[in-house]
């Protein structure tokens, strides 16, 4: 497995030939192997800020007549993801600079905004009648954080357990809230988070973006 500090590398090879294609090098560009071979790719790009939580191994790769591919697992395997791409001739990919859940893919038909499947979710789910938000959205790094949790129909003292994570997936802390507003501690270091709750059948709507 590869991790985001080892010596990986990605490029691709277009011109018309059998030899196009997506290559992997894992120790600086010394040695390159071949990813997948087809014709006239012809970009490839990875998250800059870290992966996107719960998807660790992700790269994607844009072809000029095929469309775009998605590898998890570090570009040893790859199928394509074409749903909703209205022009199969991809120039260019590219991540948000600030807000890396968003990747766009500039085509010869147009732009496009490729949607994450679930992991930590954009959309919310209400579950059983209880809803997580996120008061504020976008805090300073000494401000606390304050998240409302509503149960309806249910006990309305319940607690629950919630994980923030950093873009890179990776655990920041844990707090428990209970029923009503809770006050968590403020994050100390400028970036975007998530709160997820620990149970897997809530997503929460809302990013947390922290700012010095």
């Amino acid at each position: 497995s590869y991790h985001k500090t080892d010596e990986l590398g990605f490029t691709t090879v277009t011109g018309g030939s059998w030899s196009d294609g997506m290559y992997r090098s894992t120790d600086f560009g010394q040695n390159w192997q071949v990813g997948d071979y087809w014709l006239y790719a012809s970009c490839v790009s990875m998250n800059p800020q870290g992966e996107y939580p719960n998807d660790t191994l992700s790269v994607f790769a844009g072809d000029s007549g095929l469309g775009m591919k998605h590898s998890t697992d570090y570009g040893t395997t790859w199928s394509e993801v074409n749903t909703g791409l209205g022009n199969l001739y991809v120039n260019a990919l590219s991540y948000h600079l600030e807000d890396t859940l968003r990747l766009f893919c500039a085509t010869q038909g147009g732009l496009y905004r490729y949607v994450y499947p679930p992991g930590v979710s954009e959309h919310s789910t209400g579950v059983s009648g209880s809803i997580i938000e996120v008061i504020q959205t976008v805090l300073r790094t000494h401000e606390p954080i304050l998240v409302k949790y509503c149960v309806i129909g249910e006990d309305p003292f319940r607690e629950m357990d919630l994980g923030i994570f950093d873009l890179t997936g990776r655990k920041i802390r844990t707090a428990k809230i209970g029923a009503n507003i809770t006050l968590l501690e403020p994050l100390r270091k400028s970036g975007i988070y998530f709160i997820v709750p620990s149970e897997k059948e809530y997503y929460c709507k809302e990013k947390l973006i922290i700012v010095d």
